[in-house]
Parts: C-alpha cells; structure tokens; sequence
C-alpha cells in the first residue's frame, strides 16, 4: 500500500516497523492528512468497495449532480452491482462525457481501470495497472469532499475517510 502511494517506508515520520493500514490511517487523521488518508483507503478497499465510496461520497455532497455526472454515477454503480466488461466500458464513456472532472465521472473512470484491458474490445489486450482504481477513487472522494463550502471542507474529509472505513 505505502508502494502504491509513494510512501518511503523508510522515510515518512508516521509510519513504524509493523504498522497496519488501519494504524496508517488513524495517523494520518490524527495529523490532518486527509488527502493521504484518502488515498490509503483507495488502495486498502477492494476495487469495488472504493468504487462504491466514491460513488456514495458523491452523491452525498452533490445530491443533484449535472446529467452527465448522474450518469457516470449511475455506470459505475451498475459495475459495482455487476461487475462485467460491459459495464465496465459502459463506465468509461460515461467518464469521458463528464471530461473526468466530477466525482462520479472519476468513480466510472474507476470502475473502467478495475480490470480488463484499456485497449478497445478488438486489440491485444493492455491490463491496468493495479493502483489505477484506487488513483481514480480518492481523486473522486477528494473532490467531492473539496464541493464543500471551504470553511467546511477538513470537516468534509474527515467524514468521506469516516465513511470509507465503514466499507472497509
């Protein structure tokens, strides 16, 4: 996980010999480092568990998001209920209409680089790298968590990773 999210084991104050993820993480909270704390977490859910969190996490910040986020929304919602190839290219259209700058076109973008090949259906295949998912989930719960009102926004984090560690 500290590989996954440019952790130097070595060379971080927070992280000790024999630490779990779930030490990591209260550390991280305790020292207001939501965005790693985010990221901890992308990397520690199962694929579809983090999908699943950002979607939450979206639709909790923006319960009337655009058409176009509604929709990436609702194709990574469908991946994480069934997790298929066709749902899964069904997600990256939806991402890309939402030009991967909302909460739910990241999640789909997620559900997208869970697995299978990025490669159109008719080429060789080319597999995701493992830590794509989890990049493009805290990106999701990050910016959710950043549509709050500013003086609201460390509350927010905190929240999202509350929230995240209940799926976990």
């Amino acid at each position: 996980i500290c590989a996954a999210l440019g952790l130097d084991p070595q060379g971080s104050p927070l992280l000790r010999q024999g630490m779990t993820a779930e030490d990591l993480l209260r550390a991280l909270l305790n020292n207001a480092q939501y965005t790693d704390a985010m990221a901890l977490l992308a990397c520690a859910l199962p694929k579809r568990e983090a999908v699943w969190w950002a979607c939450v996490c979206a639709r909790e910040i923006d319960p009337r998001p655009t058409p176009e986020d509604a929709a990436a929304l609702d194709a990574a919602g469908r991946w994480v209920r069934e997790p298929n190839d066709e749902h899964r290219r069904a997600a990256l259209t939806a991402a890309e209409a939402t030009g991967y700058a909302t909460p739910g076109g990241l999640a789909a973008f997620g559900a997208f680089l869970s697995d299978g090949s990025l490669a159109p259906p008719d080429c060789a295949p080319v597999p995701p790298a493992e830590h794509l998912t989890a990049r493009a989930v805290s990106g999701s719960v990050g910016l959710a968590a950043g549509l709050a009102a500013p003086e609201k926004a460390p509350k927010q984090y905190r929240l999202f990773v509350e929230r995240g560690r209940d799926f976990a």
